[in-house]
């Protein structure tokens, strides 16, 4: 008998005698709203447009889709901020930079962010969920540097919905999606001056105030590092040759601590939203100095702050901030960007697979000595690891490609360290060109370990069998050129995941016996334990149902006995167990004894039950299929269908339509 209590915080359930098998079930908290727009500021002149805004989001038939075109510091995002702070927006507010970033990526980090940890792998399928969870919000969503092809795959399509986009330019295309595009002029001198009026205590004399305001073109971004500078000096003087935002930037650094000056140097070297941790490591400081740095610099308006606790540099002052910096200063800075996510990636990487074989196996043991010197634990659980990385995946890709381009080995370093994260997410619009920068730094220093294990992320993520096969066959020519014995054994791993996936079960066969081979040689034993089973469903394949039998039974006891079991792999040898053992049955044209079956019946429900804890849904809805299809009560069949089809629609997985079929047919 199997009792299930599912309950809330304000129900009690009591009772003296407890007997069988009784799962107590608590719900998942809600996830807050996500509030991620930048901060508001003080607004002036855009009366206009937001009434534009108004009148559309009043006489709409759908969701409002805007784009708002005008050249870098003229306000395109501020307008956008205010407009969606005079609504409400009860399921939140979402923001992305896609110069930072890719579509796919955002869609998954939104969708996080309202509540869907476990998503599809297939992009398409990430679309569709995203419009399956939009239809029916209440919510605003801005797009900085998009395309008209990007925001439509990004706005939410719910009537009660607004998307704004901003780009420099080319935002028509959006009228043909059913949206509307907007162009952002400059301030009129009287707008500028009531801006700088409003950042200023004690306003400059009117002759001076004047001068400030022809030297901004009608530039917010300027305006407001001008009323700094005039905020910094009683006797300003203004110059034609620093009517340009470098020359404000200047003036501003040059008046600020050199402490903080030069800390906003360092910071430009990032290519990226900054968090407070992040920003601590760069300037090498506590971190309560860092939130004092970074409080400095965004009051001057040099960095801009989201709601969600990041900093920015904006575009047009990076490159005056970088130029400040000295030789040293620029090498120092990026290395302590490249040691921050190369330590903090390793950290996710031992939480979620401490066995897993790296190149990079120096990493983390620098993370651990890391964290002992600071007398601090980065993450305390798995789902704080993951929920780092998925907070700076937007940031991971243009990290890559600029250590990619300084060929620094990080730049392959972070491939290598966050392999069970990336197959985890599966976040393949980001992974893809992430991966193909780690092999350009890593064919450039020549380094054919790393070369091999680069192309090994690729193979996985490829697009198509026969590219998976081509990056599977060049991981193996790269391990033997460096003569790297566990790169050998999972490159012969990966070829014959490569044939599996091309129908060529032979070759196959042989390459993932070869591996089986190697790892035995290696005394590796968890490599051992899973190419045993991956063999096992190769040999199924191939229809050698006997042997692969014997393989997985073993298999699915090297792994029980290790010291430390990795459940989610014990899993997925009991599924491999199931499979096969109904497979030699059909093959000796018999059914289960009631002894085989009711032993595979508790692997599968064991697996169940472990896949919960975890919280690897897509495995436990597997678990539950298995379970139903071995136990003999058509009632418990169902029952168990109907979970792994929850599953299945909670992940938007193409599984669900198959499992929706086996329940019609059982109801037919």
């Amino acid at each position: 008998m199997t009792n299930t209590i599912t309950s809330s915080s304000h129900v009690a359930v009591q009772a003296r005698d407890v007997h069988g098998n009784v799962h107590v079930q608590y719900p998942n908290p809600a996830p807050p709203v996500p509030r991620q727009l930048p901060a508001r500021r003080l607004f002036v002149d855009r009366e206009r447009i937001t009434a534009y805004l108004d009148q559309a989001w009043a006489v709409r038939h759908g969701p409002l889709w805007v784009g708002v075109e005008g050249p870098s510091g003229i306000g395109k995002t501020a307008v956008a901020v205010e407009w969606a702070a005079r609504h409400a927006w009860p399921n939140g507010c979402l923001h992305a930079d896609l110069s930072r970033t890719g579509p796919e990526a955002v869609l998954r980090g939104w969708l996080h962010a309202l509540g869907h940890p476990h998503l599809p792998e297939d992009p398409a399928q990430v679309e569709a969920l995203w419009r399956t969870l939009t239809a029916d919000k209440h919510l605003f969503v801005l797009i900085d540097n998009a395309t008209p092809e990007d925001a439509a795959v990004l706005f939410p399509v719910g009537d009660e919905c607004a998307g704004l986009a901003t780009a420099q330019a080319q935002l028509w295309g959006l009228v043909a999606h059913g949206g509307r595009c907007i162009h952002m002029p400059p301030l009129d001198p009287q707008a500028t001056t009531a801006l700088i009026h409003g950042l200023l205590d004690d306003p400059p004399p009117t002759p001076v105030l004047e001068t400030a305001v022809a030297t901004t073109g009608g530039l917010p971004l300027a305006a407001t590092l001008t009323a700094a500078y005039l905020a910094e000096h009683t006797n300003p003087r203004f110059t034609p040759q620093e009517e340009h935002v470098t020359a404000h930037v200047d003036r501003l650094l040059d008046a600020l601590p050199d402490t903080t000056a030069r800390a906003a140097t360092y910071l430009a070297m990032h290519p990226g939203h900054l968090t407070n941790p992040c920003t601590a490591a760069l300037l090498d400081v506590v971190p309560e100095e860092a939130a004092r740095v970074l409080a400095a610099l965004t009051e001057t308006g040099v960095l801009q702050r989201t709601e969600d606790d990041r900093w920015s540099v904006h575009d047009q002052v990076r490159p005056a901030l970088i130029q400040r910096a000295t030789t040293d200063d620029r090498v120092q800075g990026v290395g302590r960007v490249a040691r921050y996510y190369r330590l903090r990636s390793a950290a996710v990487e031992d939480h979620l697979n401490p066995w897993r074989y790296r190149i990079d196996n120096e990493a983390a043991g620098l993370a651990r000595n890391a964290q002992r010197e600071q007398g601090t634990v980065w993450f305390t659980t798995e789902g704080e690891a993951l929920a780092w990385a998925d907070a700076e995946l937007p940031t991971l890709l243009p990290v890559v490609a600029m250590l990619a381009d300084l060929l620094r080995p990080e730049a392959w370093q972070l491939a290598d360290l966050l392999g069970t994260y990336f197959n985890r997410r599966r976040p393949l619009e980001v992974s893809r060109p992430l991966f193909a920068a780690s092999l350009r730094a890593a064919q450039e220093l020549e380094n054919p370990a790393a070369v091999g294990i680069v192309h090994r992320r690729l193979a996985l993520v490829a697009e198509t069998p026969e590219q998976k096969l081509e990056h599977a066959q060049a991981a193996l020519d790269a391990y033997e050129a460096a003569e790297h014995r566990a790169g050998i054994a999972t490159g012969h791993e990966g070829l014959g995941d490569a044939y599996l996936d091309l129908g060529d079960i032979d070759r196959a066969v042989w390459h993932l016996r070869e591996s089986v081979r190697l790892h035995g040689q290696r005394g590796h034993r968890r490599g051992l334990f899973m190419q045993l089973r991956k063999l096992a469903e190769g040999l199924s394949a191939q229809g050698t149902h006997g042997q692969a039998l014997e393989l997985v039974v073993r298999a699915h006891r090297t792994q029980a006995g290790l010291e430390v079991p990795d459940r989610y792999q014990m899993a997925r040898s009991a599924s491999a167990l199931i499979e096969v053992s109904l497979a030699h049955a059909a093959e000796e044209d018999r059914v289960l004894t009631v002894g085989e079956r009711s032993a595979l019946l508790m692997i599968a429900q064991t697996g169940v039950a472990q896949m919960s804890e975890d919280g690897a849904l897509h495995r436990q809805a597997q678990m539950h299929e298995k379970v139903a299809t071995l136990t003999t009560d058509p009632e418990h069949e169902r029952s168990e269908l109907h979970a792994a089809l929850a599953l299945h629609e909670q992940l938007g997985h193409p599984d669900a339509s198959r499992v929706r079929s086996q329940l019609d047919v059982l109801s037919s």
